[in-house]
């Protein structure tokens, strides 16, 4: 009886290790992440817009601490999505520009996800707009292009 006794308690220290290295093993920290940027459009528009609402995003999604991380961030937007304002993308984004001083280095980190949106039109408008953005502050920033 007492050696089934020790023997289970083996057994469930051994266990407890093995969980414990796993948990380590699969930080979630490490990897990436994928966040829907659906809280962040009014439900009467299609168009994310405003540096305010997007600055208010950028904390709601704690990018600042993200730019700090290694993982990579994907940012979904929501299927009926028609555009993306200059003003809104520099507020979400131009603090991670600046903390990477460089748009590629931006550009390995954070992705923009249109998969849900059904028309390759808005599909097309959104890339202009987002390359419209990083044109606008690459204007007024000096970054490296490597």
């Amino acid at each position: 009886m007492i050696i089934f006794l020790l023997l289970g308690i083996i057994i469930f220290l051994l266990l407890g290790i093995i969980l414990v290295r796993i948990n380590n093993y699969f930080d979630p920290e490490k990897y990436n992440i994928s966040r829907s940027m659906r809280p962040f459009k009014k439900d009467y528009k299609n168009i994310f817009t405003g540096k305010i609402e997007g600055s208010k995003a950028r904390s709601f999604l704690n990018l600042d601490k993200e730019d700090l991380k290694e993982r990579n961030v994907n940012l979904v937007l929501p299927p009926n999505t028609i555009s993306i304002s200059p003003y809104f993308f520099t507020g979400l984004f131009e603090n991670s520009i600046n903390e990477f001083k460089s748009i590629n280095k931006f550009l390995e980190k954070y992705t923009i996800d249109l998969s849900e949106i059904e028309s390759e039109q808005f599909r097309n408008t959104i890339i202009e707009d987002i390359e419209y953005a990083i044109r606008l502050l690459l204007e007024n920033k000096k970054y490296e292009k490597e």
